[in-house]
């Protein structure tokens, strides 16, 4: 079954802003039928409650992932907590902007909130029945999830109106970033490394480890002679030794710069597919090479600029939208009930 990102798709700038929509979006409430519970109040923001229920749907995923990492009892209590003043605090500023919302009269039509529905089908390749299934594993319905929805879609509306239409990216914020940031837009050379690895056994006794030795050497002169190294059964040796197979591996991509010390100077000046020395590690032997040279053009101001701009808005967004909070939350009247 394919499996369904809730979150939706619903900047009002063609999603170039979607990172930030996570900072006002409802918090993802499981749905599941909850336990009976003595509901009582457990704030008050302004005219509006929050109920113990509330906290505890929201709070009882996180608890039972909680309680699968298997912590002791006390450290596991200690992280209850906090986790549960942390969902509290985001239910009284989801209340906080949902009283904005009714404020501002700001509202979504029942044909925009299906436009947006239509707009997650296309983007996951869902048929409604796709939908409808994805949506039951996660024990939603399709009405709880256009409930869901609206919310985002309001959310998101009221941040635009509140935060996003007050700020501009000046071409002079974008060209300071770019001289501050240059060694990130310059060109850069990646190499792909891969390895011959054979592990030896921890009790392997010093013959065993000199045989091993020895076939890592064979290896290594095999690959010297073929330095493309794509028929591995040519220079993988025909009969394994009784300490193990010997493996090729891919290690991954990496700037030159991250390596360690020790492999920097073993690579460097080593062209693609040149085998280093047969290294020898607590765990066994290895040759690597370097398998490709990838080298990506740098971005001028003008390429760059897009994601500079981005980049910037998004940050300012996130810290203005924090203060917006805080300044509402000192003129509302929120009343912690333990």
């Amino acid at each position: 079954m394919k499996s369904l990102d809730l979150r939706g798709r619903f900047s009002s700038h063609g999603g170039r802003y979607g990172l930030f929509a996570g900072l006002c979006l409802l918090l993802a409430l499981s749905t599941a039928n909850a336990a009976e519970v003595v509901d009582r109040v457990v704030a008050v923001v302004n005219n509006d409650v929050i109920s113990l229920y509330d906290l505890n749907l929201a709070l009882r995923p996180y608890a039972q992932k909680l309680k699968s990492l298997d912590y002791p009892p006390e450290k596991q209590r200690r992280m209850l907590f906090k986790i549960r003043e942390d969902i509290l605090k985001q239910l009284v500023d989801q209340k906080l902007a949902e009283q904005q919302i009714k404020r501002l009269k700001i509202s979504v039509s029942d044909e925009q909130v299906d436009a947006a529905i239509e707009r997650v089908k296309k983007a996951s390749y869902y048929t409604d029945e796709d939908l409808r299934e994805a949506l039951a594993a996660q024990g939603l319905t399709m009405e709880a999830y256009r409930r869901r929805i609206r919310d985002q879609i309001l959310r998101v509306r009221l941040v635009n109106r509140e935060i996003k239409s007050k700020i501009a990216i000046t071409p002079e914020d974008i060209k300071a970033y770019y001289e501050k940031h240059r060694r990130e837009f310059a060109g850069q050379t990646l190499y792909d490394l891969d390895q011959v690895f054979l592990k030896v056994p921890e009790d392997a006794d010093e013959a065993q480890r000199a045989a091993a030795k020895a076939q890592m050497e064979i290896i290594r002169q095999r690959l010297v002679a073929d330095k493309a190294h794509k028929d591995h059964d040519k220079f993988l040796p025909e009969n394994e030794l009784s300490v193990g197979a010997a493996t090729v591996q891919s290690l991954g991509t990496f700037k030159m710069q991250d390596l360690s010390p020790r492999l920097k100077k073993l690579l460097a000046g080593r062209g693609a597919g040149e085998p280093t020395p047969v290294l020898e590690t607590a765990q066994g032997y290895q040759v690597i090479w370097i398998d490709r040279i990838v080298k990506k053009q740098g971005k001028s101001l003008e390429q760059a600029a897009p994601g500079i701009e981005e980049k910037l808005y998004n940050e300012v967004v996130n810290r203005k939208y924090r203060a917006w909070l805080e300044a509402l939350r000192a003129k509302s009247s929120i009343k912690i009930i333990q």
